[in-house]
Order: C-alpha cells, then sequence, then structure tokens
C-alpha cells in the first residue's frame, strides 16, 4: 500500500504498478525480487486511490482524502477475503492503515510498515530506506507462508 497515483502512473498507464516508468515502481519490483515473493501474490493500493495532481504535478494528500480512502480500503478487504499481510509503505499509507488495526486483526491481517520506496527517502537515507523495504516484502512473504 502506498501513498496516491502519482502523475505518470495516473496519467501514463492510469494504474498503480511495478511495471510502470519510474524509480518507485523499479523500487517495488526489486522489493519483489530480492524477496522472492512472486508479483502475483501482491494486490497493490494506495491509500488515496486517485490522482491528486493538477496533470503537471503530484499534489500532496490531505487528511479529508486519506479518510475517504480509507473507506475504499475497507470496501477493498471485505471484497479481498484471501489477504493475510498489508504492507503499509510511508507514512501516509501508514494513517490511513492505523484507522483499521481493528479490522485487520479482527480477520486475521498482519500489518507491517515501511519507508516509502520512493527515490527521495532512498537517496536521504543513502539506501537503508529500501533494505527496510525490501525485508518488508520479505517479512510479508515469510507471514505469507508460500
Amino acid at each position: 500500500m502506498l501513498e496516491s497515483p502519482a502523475g505518470p502512473a495516473a496519467l501514463g498507464s492510469g494504474m498503480l504498478s511495478a511495471d510502470n516508468d519510474d524509480e518507485t515502481a523499479k523500487n517495488v519490483w526489486h522489493a519483489y525480487a530480492s524477496s522472492g515473493m512472486l508479483r502475483t501474490y501482491g494486490l497493490h493500493w494506495n491509500a488515496v486511490p486517485w490522482y491528486v495532481g493538477d496533470g503537471k504535478k503530484n499534489a500532496g494528500i490531505t487528511k479529508a482524502q486519506v479518510e475517504r480512502g480509507r473507506h475504499y480500503l475497507v470496501d477493498l478487504l471485505a471484497l479481498a477475503s484471501s489477504i493475510r499481510v498489508v504492507v503499509a509503505l510511508g507514512r501516509p499509507a501508514q494513517r490511513s492503515v492505523a484507522g483499521v488495526v481493528a479490522q485487520l486483526t479482527q480477520h486475521g491481517i498482519s500489518l507491517i510498515e515501511a519507508p516509502h520506496p520512493s527515490p527521495i527517502p532512498a537517496a536521504s537515507t543513502r539506501g537503508k530506506s529500501l533494505v527496510e523495504v525490501n525485508a518488508a516484502f520479505a517479512k510479508a512473504l515469510e507471514l505469507v507462508g508460500d
């Protein structure tokens, strides 16, 4: 789970995907590969699952948007009953999931938090954040047990 669709994804493919042509997607792809997790194990979602930019630049998301997006997350979790782990990548995703921890626990869904896989935190932490993202994917695979 990430924050919100970035301009290239929202305006290009229109989808959140590790196959998008951006550095965040590249880092997510690497997390799958380094953990050994199959891509088919992942269902990507955003705390705010709609584009919030102006077509030229992403906008920061608001608390109201996170709250509105949380309702869609609850609906998604009800529909996708085989979800066993949520990996919340970055603070916005973590804030969104914080509002549904009780539901996650009630349904036996584990929560893992890690930094956002964007190149910005990766650069500021000298790659340490990406190591944490990779470890989160590995932990998710371990919890899934396949």
